[in-house]
């Protein structure tokens, strides 16, 4: 169940007893972010900052309004939503919802305007999956907006990464010449825990490796990325006035990710419960229900007391 936080009562701002309409609107979208990773983020980033964890506020956290959304759909529609304000289907993109999913003939006329979250803010598909002409009846970046054989501009020596379009459109150019802005990567954007912060502000932010870390299983890369989303809040809040800008923070989804095994204050968020389940092993104090790291073999599980799942984060799940 997702959240949303805004930094002012809709779209009007009271100052001084006068009632004013805000003129600037920052939104920013985390993909994947619950109540379970929002929390878990919390604990985190006050552990990174020396302290037990559950008394750190997040940026989120002072907002004075909180909204819950009880809606369970995929990230393209919620997307739709979110950017162009009207409901949709599940896995169209920038589409009503007299839009079918896949099939072709449900697209024109039905296009509404404002990886799944950012394409809603410039594409119109029947599938969330078509990110260019050659996965038409499957990732975005700058690889599938230039021609076949195309080399990329940061890696022209590789032949991973050329542009795969068969139309022979540079869409980078297209784009260009309409809006001044750039791509950020050849498919995604790379992790923060790997690679330092990032301060992505604009109309629309979107901290989508919240949910990518997620789906594979790997909560210290979704928690980081949830901490630094929140910085990211803040360095908004910083360089905006409350006084005229509406700041809205949200998600377009949850994860089966939880917590477990009664952990006292200052536990390790990436620590082992302080007893053992009933089968008499350790497990960690998140968990995930179920994905990559819920592996049974024969109804019983592997002892993960020998095990730092913290420094092998990137081959165990449960860290």
């Amino acid at each position: 169940m997702p959240m949303e936080r805004c930094r002012t009562n809709r779209f009007q701002v009271i100052l001084l007893g006068h009632i004013m309409m805000a003129v600037g609107l920052v939104t920013m979208d985390s993909q994947g972010m619950g109540v379970s990773t929002v929390s878990a983020a919390r604990i985190l980033r006050g552990q990174n900052e020396g302290g037990s964890g559950e008394e750190t506020m997040l940026a989120m956290d002072t907002f004075p309004y909180v909204a819950f959304s009880k809606q369970v759909a995929d990230s393209a529609s919620t997307a739709t939503a979110y950017h162009c304000g009207v409901k949709a289907n599940a896995k169209t993109l920038g589409l009503s919802a007299k839009a079918v999913a896949y099939e072709c003939n449900t697209t024109f006329g039905n296009e509404v305007y404002s990886h799944a979250s950012p394409a809603a803010a410039y594409a119109h598909s029947v599938s969330r999956s078509w990110y260019s002409d050659a996965d038409l009846p499957s990732r975005g970046g700058r690889m599938y907006m230039t021609p076949k054989g195309t080399p990329d501009p940061e890696y022209p020596t590789s032949s991973s990464r050329k542009g795969n379009r068969k139309d022979k459109k540079n869409l980078i150019d297209v784009w260009l010449n309409a809006k001044p802005v750039g791509l950020m990567s050849i498919r995604l954007i790379y992790y923060l825990l790997f690679y330092g912060p990032l301060y992505i502000l604009s109309c629309a932010v979107l901290r989508g490796r919240i949910d990518h870390g997620h789906h594979d299983g790997i909560a210290n890369l979704a928690l980081t990325e949830a901490e630094m989303f929140d910085r990211a809040i803040e360095r908004a809040a910083q360089i905006t006035r409350e006084s005229d800008t509406l700041t809205v923070v949200t998600a377009d989804h949850s994860h089966v990710f939880t917590f477990g095994g009664n952990t006292p204050r200052g536990n390790p968020i990436f620590g082992l419960a302080p007893k053992n389940a009933d089968d008499e092993m350790p497990f960690t104090s998140i968990l995930y229900a179920n994905g990559p790291g819920y592996v049974h073999v024969n109804g019983t599980r592997a002892n993960i007391s020998t095990v730092d799942y913290c420094i092998t984060l990137v081959f165990l799940t449960f860290c």
